[in-house]
């Protein structure tokens, strides 16, 4: 195996994606250098889980631990693809060393189960400070619903019409 370099580089504050200053370029070029580069460990002291843990999911998600940025910096996304295999390697490499260290993968979380609700229209997302509301959107669910019910009960009472009567739907 052969290694590639090794480098520290801070992210400093979260504004550097919509402000990158003389740095971005030069991070661009870097980048643009490093050949032949098919994955990368990123250590993070962000998150503070009992022990070592790598994460080994399939896919990542763009996680906006921060608030009280303008708008464009919380619609930004990068969702890389994950290495699972090199993952599990790095678990084993951190055994060999001493290093007790854990293959995390992540199970689907609500925040990923809300995120598909947002993006489909059922559901809208309000950022307040740090926090993140959501509200469902009742005329989408009834129409999801009445479009369901109609295509794949072929027509049939299912049970998920609201009756006529109900005074929440």
């Amino acid at each position: 195996m052969s290694r590639s370099p090794s480098l520290f580089i801070s992210h400093g504050s979260p504004m550097f994606a919509l402000e990158p200053g003389v740095l971005g370029p030069r991070l661009a070029q870097l980048g643009a250098a490093l050949d032949g580069i098919s994955a990368i460990l990123v250590v993070s002291p962000h998150w503070q889980p009992s022990g070592l843990r790598v994460t080994g999911a399939d896919r990542l998600t763009t996680i906006h631990d921060f608030g009280g940025f303008p708008q464009p910096l919380y619609e930004l996304l990068y969702e890389p693809s994950g290495a699972p295999v090199l993952a599990q390697q790095v678990v084993d490499l951190f055994a060999q060393a001493g290093l007790a260290a854990t293959l995390d993968v992540p199970a689907s979380t609500l925040s990923f189960h809300l995120k598909g609700l947002t993006s489909s229209g059922l559901v809208s997302q309000e950022r307040d400070g740090r926090n993140l509301i959501y509200r469902p959107d009742i005329n989408q669910m009834n129409a999801l619903i009445g479009y369901l019910s109609a295509h794949c009960c072929h027509g049939e009472d299912c049970g998920l019409v609201p009756s006529k009567g109900c005074q929440r739907c």
